[in-house]
């Protein structure tokens, strides 16, 4: 069975261009440095690359990151923050399912983006959008949370973590350093604002960090 065209726009785009430079799927692996079959899996419309590969494709096409990524409708334009320009990035925007896999298999497919002005954040960046009541009165349902995957994190952070071998448990609390003085060792607490929610123990149960929260953009209505 073959694989869904998730991406149809972005493929049919790379088509154009490839056909305007008269190039073939080698001509583009070879002078982007991506694989033959990404660039195959970007035509048909299956895949997106993150913003490494993007640009790479962007210079090769000689069109700007903007439209390769979005068409007639890139989102250029620049915010204006202390009185310093910044550029306004568009970042992808994962489900929760998405964002539990992302550290396995480091591709990030997504179907729609969010803007957010640009501070030098990793390519890999993601946005996710909180779900129940947790994290209230802080986070509420809605809002968006800005993620850095590469992140470390430390007591005090803001983070989304999974259940070790669970990619579907993914879940949004606050992390507690703490120090065991029976066994003298250190342990790690997911702490809920909310609660009636419960503290999650890494000395009961495992979890894995998936990034950290650098970022939170209100629903306001």
């Amino acid at each position: 069975m073959s694989e869904p065209a998730k991406y149809q726009d972005f493929g049919e785009r790379v088509e154009q261009l490839m056909k305007q430079k008269h190039a073939k799927l080698d001509d583009v692996a070879k002078a982007t440095g991506i694989s033959y079959e990404m660039i195959r899996r970007y035509k048909d419309g299956i895949a997106k690359p993150r913003e490494k590969g993007m640009q790479k494709l962007a210079d090769y096409f000689g069109v700007s990151i903007a439209y390769m990524g979005f068409g007639n409708e890139g989102f250029q334009s620049n915010g204006f923050v202390d009185g310093v320009a910044k550029k306004v990035r568009e970042i992808p925007v994962l489900t929760w399912v998405q964002a539990g896999i992302f550290n396995e298999t480091g591709e990030l497919e997504y179907n729609y983006t969010e803007p957010a002005y640009d501070d030098d954040y990793p390519d890999d960046v993601y946005w996710v959008r909180i779900k129940g009541d947790s994290m209230e009165p802080r986070f509420f349902q809605g809002d968006l949370l800005l993620i850095d995957p590469n992140r470390q994190a430390k007591g005090g952070d803001f983070v989304i973590a999974r259940e070790e071998f669970e990619s579907n448990s993914i879940t949004f609390k606050k992390l507690r350093s703490c120090f065991d003085e029976t066994t003298g060792k250190d342990y790690y607490q997911l702490v809920p604002l909310n609660k009636d929610y419960a503290i999650v123990d890494s000395r009961f149960k495992n979890f894995v960090i998936q990034g950290v929260v650098i970022e939170k953009k209100e629903v306001l209505i």
